[in-house]
């Protein structure tokens, strides 16, 4: 009942900042920072339309970037505080990788993004962690069979190399997390070879096989696994694994049916990762 009222909620128009503020939750104690690539840049983006009402763009330099003049952060802000300076309530930060390629370091501002696979951004963003109560991140799609993993260019070199990669992440997060922030890893929904063929959500979700033209969607869940089993060995309050696999029944909800069959459209699926994050907030302050 908790949960279905929540949604609800925040369906018919009341902001999860309005929300908050109703259960006396201090207005600073809902920023919140959106980390990945570009699935979770939808995410934010998605947020921005549900809570429009009371969010704005800020577009005054609140110096997220570090002093990075290479990179750049989407911000918006809480209207009634827009006039302070600096001010954020939510920023996304674009990170494809969430670490640097050549040696696994987390990258720090004016280092540069390292080597990529394809094309995409790796920002820094660990500078940033301090500023927010709530961080949501997830990496995976751009991960790929590369010679920098191995000779031969396989999956089990590419499962290696981010198992360790993630640890790093992971390591990184325990030491600087503090007590009152909390750290969501997302999962990755994968994508739907041929997506025009669905025309409504699956009832049972079809997996990709692996075949040429997946871009080893195959991989995401397994990738998830690995964050899955790391925070559910850890036992730290401070991490939690946020799970939107759901996603997967929506072949039909691909934004450009046989040329982008991963990402989703808006309206869609992501506006219910978000209520489902207004549902986890929520329940921790009542």
């Amino acid at each position: 009942k908790v949960s279905m009222h929540i949604v609800d909620t925040i369906a018919t128009g009341i902001s999860l900042i309005d929300a908050i503020e109703e259960l006396n939750q201090p207005l600073n104690s809902i920023e919140a920072k959106p980390l990945g690539d570009s699935i979770t840049q939808l995410m934010f983006e998605s947020m921005w339309c549900l809570l429009g009402q009371d969010l704005v763009a800020q577009n005054s330099d609140t110096h997220l970037s570090g002093g990075d003049t290479h990179m750049w952060a989407s911000q918006l802000v809480h209207q009634d505080i827009s006039d302070q300076q600096e001010a954020v309530t939510v920023a996304y930060i674009r990170s494809d990788y969430l670490l640097k390629l050549d040696d696994f370091s987390l990258i720090k501002p004016n280092e540069g993004e390292g080597y990529q696979i394809g094309v995409g951004s790796n920002f820094p963003w660990v500078h940033a962690i301090p500023r927010f109560k709530y961080i949501m991140i997830n990496t995976g799609p751009h991960w790929h069979p590369d010679l920098k993993w191995g000779p031969n260019k396989d999956r089990k070199e590419l499962l290696e190399a981010f198992t360790i990669a993630m640890k790093k992440v992971f390591g990184y997060l325990k030491q600087h997390v503090k007590p009152d922030q909390i750290v969501w890893v997302r999962s990755t929904p994968y994508g739907h070879a041929a997506c025009s063929q669905y025309t409504r959500p699956s009832t049972i979700p079809v997996k990709p096989t692996g075949q040429p033209g997946e871009y080893e969607w195959d991989m995401l869940e397994r990738f998830d696994f690995v964050w899955k089993d790391m925070i559910e060995q850890e036992n730290d309050e401070r991490f939690r694994f946020f799970n939107v696999s759901l996603s997967n029944a929506r072949g039909d909800a691909h934004s450009q049916p046989d040329h982008d069959c991963l990402h989703t459209c808006l309206p869609g699926p992501v506006d219910d990762w978000n209520k489902f994050l207004y549902h986890e907030i929520t329940k921790m302050t009542i």
